[in-house]
């Protein structure tokens, strides 16, 4: 890097003298690719050791973006969506009010997850960096975890801050210390979500409260000791430590390096309540309609209780790709606005049912009118409000 920086110096003082004329085309075309090559190694190793943020296809840092894993749908007349690999996305660089439909498998190193989390598989132990990889179903491990929070994702950071990678995916990602990228066969099936935020340290120094508040099963974690004092609860999170006190919840708001804010809402098992219903809809004075997994025992109905409604998506279908599925098909969470007046979209790990009132977890909210209509448009059918035997059901087109 030094003795390219010194050779471009010297180009441009004249100290070189190299004559024109004594270069062929081909030796011209053959320095102008050196060059280019050099330029995109540069660009890669600064952002390597100093940018650790989430990532676009391109590679490129973006502040967030949100991602829907689709289910595997036989029928489908579309390569990936027929395998289970398909994905759609947007990002905070591409930012469109539509699903932009990958041409990549999410099981791709050069996927927007690959891209994002190849800076993790590439961290050495003598790094100055702090990471921890959380899952209730954590990889290679056949039991789930009941005792800790309900809760999917990964913080990685340095001196000037990171990511936190929100996401529904079991036995995911694999333990860095003993794998590199990889996306578990079991978790084609069903539809997923993800939710990347970049973060500057100081928020994600907060992250480590809610994820306290959240008591995950960290299965891998690395803290650089340098970075201890800069992160204390990040890293007494990623060694175990959840709050036992009351207020069994917490609400914060976290801040991009570009300004996008969202809304984190973290409760521990002692919060016995629906997290939408009883909480989120409430804080954000909105009704809200919820995609989570209803195929576990304690499945909530749509409610009409309190002051905000909450509906459960009963099917989906992607604009882009023209296949339908149902939520019995798609693992994800994430639940948004009715109305777009406050295009409200979160995304986090909480299903609706009674068996999750006793475990952790949360979701994380924003504002934002293009990602609210790109959910808002691939729903078909609502689980209507109130609910009567043999529920009817909502239909939209």
């Amino acid at each position: 890097m030094f003795i390219f920086l010194l050779f471009v110096v010297l180009c441009v003082q004249g100290k070189m003298r190299i004559k024109l004329n004594q270069l062929n085309s081909n030796n011209i075309l053959l320095v102008i690719f050196t060059f280019l090559c050099l330029v995109d190694w540069a660009k890669s190793q600064w952002y390597d050791n100093y940018d650790i943020q989430c990532r676009d296809e391109n590679n490129d840092p973006v502040d967030w973006y949100v991602i829907y894993k689709l289910p595997k749908l036989r029928q489908s007349s579309h390569k990936e969506v027929k395998k289970g690999g398909a994905y759609a996305y947007i990002t905070s660089n591409e930012e469109r009010d539509s699903w932009e439909l990958s041409s990549l498998s999410i099981a791709s190193p050069k996927s927007i997850p690959g891209n994002t989390l190849s800076q993790l598989y590439k961290l050495k132990d003598t790094d100055e960096v702090i990471y921890a990889l959380y899952n209730d179903q954590p990889p290679n491990v056949k039991r789930n975890s009941l005792s800790a929070g309900h809760t999917k994702g990964l913080v990685v950071a340095n001196k000037d801050g990171g990511f936190w990678l929100v996401h529904s995916v079991p036995h995911f990602p694999p333990d860095p210390k003993k794998s590199s990228y990889e996306y578990p066969g079991n978790a084609f099936k069903n539809g997923q979500s993800f939710l990347c935020i970049s973060l500057p340290a100081k928020d994600l120094e907060v992250v480590g409260t809610q994820l306290m508040y959240n008591n995950p099963k960290v299965y891998s974690n690395f803290s650089a000791k340098v970075l201890q004092t800069l992160y204390p609860n990040l890293t007494m999170a990623s060694w175990g430590k959840e709050i036992r006190t009351a207020p069994f919840q917490h609400e914060v708001k976290l801040t991009t390096p570009s300004g996008t804010e969202f809304k984190s809402f973290a409760k521990t098992s002692k919060f016995n309540k629906d997290l939408y219903n009883d909480w989120v809809a409430d804080s954000l004075k909105v009704d809200l309609i919820v995609e989570t997994w209803p195929n576990g025992i304690g499945r909530l109905n749509s409610s009409c209780q309190t002051s905000y409604k909450v509906e459960n998506v009963d099917a989906m279908k992607i604009p882009q790709v023209g296949d339908d599925f149902t939520s019995k098909q798609d693992h994800s969470k994430w639940a948004i606005a009715f109305e777009k007046e406050k295009p409200w979209v979160c995304i986090g790990d909480i299903n609706r049912a009674t068996t999750q009132y006793h475990r952790a977890g949360g979701t994380v909210c924003m504002q934002n009118a293009n990602i609210w209509s790109a959910y808002f448009d691939s729903i078909t059918n609502i689980e209507t409000c109130p609910v009567p035997k043999g529920f009817f059901r909502r239909t939209y087109s």
